[in-house]
């Protein structure tokens, strides 16, 4: 989003060029973020804060893009510089996780909320390695106090209701997988294990409805399709009456063969007639979807290779692919090829473009981002996430009026309550000057979650426009009580 370059904009007093290159650092553009924070790493005389601050986005952008011993450096020396650095240790400690070693993450998460004991971002992230090493007591106090200070977290209750369903304690996972599903309507993961719980407590039809709704997120998952009929049947043996809906059918297209990885022979170009995948093919694809959920992104690439080696035209492959890229490796480019394909194949398929669309806007490609909710709002004109993308791709295009047009309408199909679908309408609402529109946005937002660090940022940048120091200091202050690692809060409390 633009937020950080508002605040920027207002408060920065330093020279043309400094403000540039502080407006790169400070982007969500992962190739600006790089070269912004080089050329303030490289100047002489920099503050050490700045300095600090500069080293730890850059590391962050390196774990994102799968550089991982660039960020390992760009992080040892922000802690070297600023040794009581809460963030520093926190970041360096989730990518000691994506080097598959949460043991060894321990340390700098230990640091990090020993510095800073309500760094909710460290407390999650600690959980979940607390998860992968099987210490179930200190994952679940982890966890609590990260939903506690942040409640509207999706990665952090979607972890708890993980360690729940791992516990055997259905109804708290049921939950959790709920509120996950609440905060984040695009991940498919809640749905799913809400799916099994429930099949598991032998609500067959609460089940199929979570099936459904996953499979409108994934329509080409043989593995959710393999459920659904298994959680059909078992539902119309409780209930012979019982009428359930046929799978939708899958959809694929003609397209060019995937080229083979280095030192193999490419494949040939062949058509892609809509089939279902055969037997062999549906066991590597359920068994690429498991190493996807146990964060084996290695494991996801060989599979599917295998299945592309025999079946060149699997769009499941290709989006199992993007996604492990994007998870487990943070490799946006590769991601990105990986989803092309996918789309070329599946061209009717919601969740490819809704996939991409993430990914583009992890690159900044915001013009594609917009022709991909373009494409959601053509094919499904009732799913609120096709005009949120549209509206971001507007947004981040300085075209405010559309974006507020968009964003409305996503929020009118949106049936849970959902806060950032507020804060991202207040955005534009502030670039349009309709600061009383936007204020009422920014108290929705805060009345659906009162920890809000990003309501508190947009309320400090509405009281810094209006020349009211004080209470923008105390906006700002409360949003990096709830959130220590936002930069935004931090541009302005300078």
């Amino acid at each position: 989003m633009r937020i950080v370059t508002a605040i920027a904009a207002l408060l920065l007093s330093s020279t043309a060029v400094f403000a540039e290159v502080n407006d790169d650092c400070r982007s969500t553009d992962r190739a600006r973020i790089i070269s912004g924070c080089g050329l303030v790493i490289k100047t002489k005389g920099a503050v050490r804060a700045d300095l600090t601050f500069a080293l730890v986005k850059r590391g962050e952008a390196y774990i994102i893009n799968n550089q991982l011993d660039l960020a390992a450096a760009d992080l040892k020396r922000a802690v070297e510089l600023d040794p009581r650095n809460s963030i520093a240790y926190a970041v360096r400690g989730w990518l000691t996780v994506q080097r598959n070693d949460s043991a060894a993450a321990l340390t700098d998460f230990n640091t990090s909320l020993k510095l800073s004991p309500n760094y909710a971002y460290a407390l999650a992230r600690r959980g979940y390695a607390y998860v992968q090493l099987n210490k179930f007591t200190e994952a679940k106090a982890d966890l609590d106090r990260a939903i506690l200070i942040n409640s509207s977290n999706a990665f952090s209750y979607g972890t708890r209701g993980r360690l729940s369903r791992l516990q055997n304690d259905l109804d708290a996972a049921i939950g959790d997988f709920t509120q996950a599903i609440a905060f984040d309507a695009r991940w498919a993961y809640p749905l799913t294990q809400r799916g099994e719980v429930w099949q598991l407590k032998r609500e067959y039809a609460k089940a199929l409805a979570d099936f459904d709704q996953a499979l409108v997120l994934s329509p080409n998952n043989a593995d959710l399709l393999a459920k659904k009929q298994a959680v059909a049947s078992l539902l119309q043996q409780a209930n012979p009456n019982t009428r359930v809906a046929a799978a939708p059918p899958r959809q694929q297209a003609p397209g060019q063969a995937r080229p083979g990885q280095p030192g193999q022979q490419a494949r040939p170009n062949q058509p892609a007639p809509a089939q279902t995948p055969t037997a062999a093919v549906q066991t590597q694809l359920n068994e690429a979807r498991a190493l996807l959920e146990r964060g084996d992104g290695d494991g996801v690439l060989r599979v599917t290779e295998a299945i592309l080696t025999a079946s060149p035209n699997s769009a499941d492959a290709y989006f199992l692919r993007a996604q492990a890229y994007l998870r487990l490796k943070n490799d946006n480019a590769r991601a990105l090829t990986e989803i092309d394909r996918a789309v070329q194949l599946a061209p009717q398929a919601v969740a490819v473009y809704d996939l991409r669309a993430t990914v583009r806007l992890r690159l900044g490609q915001y013009e594609e981002v917009l022709a991909d909710g373009e494409q959601m709002v053509r094919l499904a004109p009732s799913n609120w996430r096709g005009f949120n993308f549209r509206g971001v791709g507007y947004q981040e295009t300085k075209r405010h009026a559309e974006a507020v047009e968009n964003f409305t309408t996503a929020l009118s199909l949106n049936t849970n309550k959902n806060e950032q679908l507020y804060l991202n309408r207040s955005e534009s609402l502030i670039e349009l000057k309709q600061i009383s529109n936007a204020e009422r946005d920014i108290e929705e937002a805060l009345k659906i979650n009162a920890q809000s660090s990003r309501a508190f940022v947009q309320r400090g940048v509405i009281h810094t426009a209006a020349g009211r120091a004080d209470q923008a200091a105390e906006a700002f202050k409360a949003a990096l009580t709830i959130d220590p690692n936002s930069a935004a809060a931090r541009v302005g409390q300078q």
